[in-house]
């Protein structure tokens, strides 16, 4: 049953790299990183081994190209338009999310290393002004990069920001359920626990 799902998984991939909300829909973005996030849970579970299949191996290289090159995209608007865009906050929650996303396939070079650059630099500025979830995401991508520092410095500020309580357990007050996809209160809580 896996077997077949994940091959019509990958007969659904657009010929560009990107995966639409449904089969013969145009590729979007946020929808082609979170294939590539959830493929990337099973392969760090070792419930799938990706590297060792070419054929497999090449269709998340064609998926990655296709986010690092709207990644690189976004970048170049900013720097075309915005002329602080290196002094103030331009990033998104679709940007946090690959950056997370990406540190899972660091065997895989990334195709526009300045925009990643960029967008790293703005997230290691300015997390402490994100959700609950995505400081998550962000503690989970410095951990990855190695970026112990400040990976500690997010987990310090989640752990100050947490309550405790004998009937709850230890939850987050502002882990408010919101109609985003970045608003779900389980998987802000989940996403907390696995950093």
């Amino acid at each position: 049953q896996s077997r077949q799902t994940y091959k019509k998984l990958l007969s659904n991939q657009n010929t560009d790299g990107g995966w639409g909300w449904f089969n013969g829909m145009r590729s979007n973005r946020y929808i082609t990183q979170y294939v590539l996030e959830q493929l990337g849970i099973l392969e760090e579970n070792e419930m799938v081994h990706l590297e060792n299949d070419n054929a497999r191996f090449n269709h998340i290289k064609k998926a990655l190209r296709f986010v690092d090159n709207k990644v690189y995209k976004d970048y170049q608007y900013l720097k075309t338009h915005f002329s602080d865009f290196k002094d103030k906050n331009h990033l998104s929650s679709i940007d946090i999310h690959y950056l997370y996303m990406r540190s899972q396939w660091t065997g895989i070079p990334i195709e526009h290393n300045e925009a990643y650059r960029y967008f790293s630099d703005q997230l290691k500025r300015y997390w402490p002004s994100q959700s609950l979830f995505l400081k998550s995401l962000a503690g989970r991508f410095f951990l990855r990069t190695h970026d112990t520092t400040v990976a500690n410095s997010i987990a310090t500020a989640l752990k100050d920001q947490a309550l405790h309580s004998e009937e709850f357990g230890i939850y987050w007050k502002k882990n408010n359920y919101g109609y985003s996809w970045q608003n779900s209160d389980i998987e802000t809580q989940a996403s907390i626990i696995a950093f």
